[in-house]
């Protein structure tokens, strides 16, 4: 690991396209600013680690489970309404692959 001092005002550039800028120290809290293209993710780490985590999660749940995440989602966008596990009242045009059914045909 590169340990560096800099004071507040002062840059340090990553490669030729990321500038990292200190703007702040009160205490022992430090304010950057990162000055980065589009394409190069900028995380904090725990919020990184809780992506992981989400993602890791999303990736075991099951057909059901998805189905009804979905089916929530649309009724927050107002497009249908919200389905509960256990209960197969969807539109006709539902998906099929979400694994919801209207009890028709």
């Amino acid at each position: 690991m590169l340990v560096v001092s800099r004071k507040p005002g002062e840059r340090l550039l990553i490669g030729e396209s990321v500038e990292v800028t200190i703007l702040s120290v009160r205490g022992d809290q430090v304010s950057l600013g990162v000055s980065a293209p589009r394409e190069v993710p900028i995380h904090r780490q725990e919020l990184l680690e809780r992506i992981r985590r989400e993602n890791q999660r999303a990736a075991t749940l099951r057909a059901d489970e998805l189905a009804a995440m979905g089916a929530t989602l649309r009724a927050r966008q107002g497009l249908v309404p919200a389905l509960t596990c256990g209960i197969s009242e969807a539109p006709s045009d539902a998906p099929a692959a979400l694994g919801v059914s209207n009890g028709a045909g």
